[in-house]
């Protein structure tokens, strides 16, 4: 993988605000089938960090516009794409996510009716002074008419308390396999910045009115999958392969504490020329589409740590192939309602609920964001080691692959 020269590898700070994507160097998308319904989620995560001696209050309202370009640094021109949202009659949810949906409209009516009084506690995300937050922008990449594209949001709609407004979206059409840089510019035109205790919200004199903060610039790369092989995409030299022996899994009998496990789990092989580690603790995020295209919310959740390990740091060398298979298993919730649950490697678990019988397709993102070869080891004492080869860091989407849960 080859970028050009980035413009700027610091983010940038303005008034004492500082903004970046959190990602590592090399983040390699698979691109998904030419299937109407084959929708590949990317989650991108923007920081904000606040060195200000004041509280820094960011809204629902204001913006993250994404700006993409490609090798030659020719920025491409997004299209502002808007989609409303969907009424309730027409989504196919469940009895209880009904009345969740009224019971936020209802309190979406009533936020409106105290807006000046009560809005700045429900619609803002506050970043403390000395503290950093994480802003979530849930894209998507998919083909239509024949065309690939990346829809990028401008919102954290995690925000949107209402969960009515209308979800908008920077699209970016006719893309090809290959590399390209992204960066968002954070826009603000809320003149309100500084909270106080007493939950009113005053003009900061340290930040001005209008604010504009840049990112600084991340390499993305859209890659084919290996010919004959959809499993499987190739990144620098490396092969990593979605591994699900099996495609269709019965539901477990609807009894508490009966389960059924599931086999999914990712394939490297190492064709570089060096040794190279591969760590498994707390990197691979499981991702769920449902039959529709939508992302299958996943949830993390952990009672309890795992020690980080040699063990966790699998080696491959020149020419060598490594498996990793985390726990994982299917439980039944109420209902025709079941879940599933997906090992983190740190003691904690990805859950995903709602689901039911029918098709499903599913991937992993591997994530190391860095490729230190020191790791800590805390036992009775601190335990610094340090391997000889190196660890490799990076992101990677693999490829969505089916999964059926059928009735047992």
């Amino acid at each position: 993988m080859t970028f050009r020269e980035l413009n700027d590898t610091n983010p940038f700070e303005a008034n004492g605000i500082h903004v970046e994507i959190m990602m590592p160097d090399t983040v390699a998308l698979a691109i998904p089938e030419k299937d109407p319904n084959a929708i590949a989620p990317v989650h991108l995560i923007v920081q904000i960090i606040n060195n200000t001696l004041e509280t820094f209050a960011v809204s629902f309202d204001d913006t993250f516009i994404p700006e993409l370009f490609n090798l030659d640094g020719h920025k491409l021109q997004g299209e502002l794409i808007i989609y409303k949202q969907e009424a309730t009659e027409n989504l196919n949810i469940s009895l209880e996510e009904n009345w969740s949906f009224k019971f936020k409209s209802f309190l979406s009516k009533l936020v409106r009716f105290h807006k000046q009084k009560y809005l700045i506690g429900i619609t803002y995300k506050l970043v403390q002074p000395g503290s950093k937050n994480n802003f979530y922008l849930d894209g998507r990449l998919f083909w239509h008419n024949n065309s690939l594209i990346l829809e990028v949001p401008n919102k954290d709609f995690y925000l949107d308390f209402e969960s009515l407004r209308p979800k908008t979206y920077y699209s970016f059409i006719g893309l090809q396999p290959g590399n390209y840089q992204l960066r968002f510019i954070y826009f603000s035109v809320d003149e309100r910045r500084a909270y106080s205790h007493r939950t009113e919200v005053k003009t900061s004199q340290a930040i001005e009115d209008l604010s504009l903060f840049t990112t600084q610039l991340v390499n993305l790369c859209l890659i084919q999958t290996v010919e004959f092989d959809p499993t499987t995409l190739v990144v620098d030299d490396i092969e990593f392969k979605i591994l699900r022996p099996e495609r269709m899994f019965k539901l477990p009998i609807k009894k508490r504490d009966i389960s059924t496990p599931v086999e999914i789990g990712i394939g490297v092989r190492n064709n570089t020329e060096e040794p190279l580690r591969f760590c498994f603790y707390c990197t691979l995020i499981p991702e769920i589409v449902a039959a529709n295209g939508k992302a299958v919310k996943g949830v993390y959740f952990s009672d309890s740590f795992k020690k980080q390990s040699a063990s966790d740091f699998l080696l491959a060398m020149p020419g060598e192939y490594v498996s990793y298979f985390p726990s994982a298993k299917l439980l039944w919730l109420e209902h025709d309602i079941f879940q599933m649950l997906v090992d983190a490697g740190d003691g904690g678990f990805w859950i995903f609920n709602n689901l039911k019988l029918g098709r499903y397709q599913i991937r992993f993102s591997y994530q190391k964001v860095s490729s230190s070869k020191n790791i800590t080891i805390t036992q009775r004492e601190t335990i610094e080691q340090s391997f000889v080869e190196k660890v490799w860091s990076g992101r990677v989407d693999t490829p969505l692959v089916d999964l059926y849960l059928a009735e047992t």
